[in-house]
């Protein structure tokens, strides 16, 4: 089973805004290297954080409504959720250490 939800713009209130967990949300494409690079990274890394944090991700060109309404304009965007509100922010290609460090980050400030 995937540690990281699929989201849509259908079920992104009822699974994201709604829930009380906070989720890092990958926002990515087909067509970018790096979000498919940010993709494998994600998987790979959200293990050890999996007590605290939920992980999703969403297709920017299939899910047009919630890209636009957290103003994503570059690709991969990672954002951090709490009780519907953006924590925290990351955009463009990450390697491997910022990515780890962006978790982390996540972990101390929603605990």
């Amino acid at each position: 089973m995937s540690l990281i939800l699929n989201i849509t713009d259908a079920n992104f209130e009822t699974e994201i805004a709604r829930n009380p967990r906070p989720t890092v949300i990958l926002f990515h494409a087909t067509w970018s290297g790096p979000a498919r690079m940010s993709s494998v990274l994600t998987t790979e890394l959200a293990q050890p954080f999996a007590d605290v944090l939920n992980f999703a991700s969403i297709n920017v060109d299939q899910n047009p409504q919630t890209t636009a309404s957290y103003g994503i304009s570059s690709l991969p965007t990672f954002i951090v959720l709490r009780a519907g509100l953006v924590a925290d922010r990351l955009a463009g290609p990450v390697s491997r250490t910022a990515l780890q460090s962006f978790l982390e980050n996540a972990q101390a400030i929603c605990t």
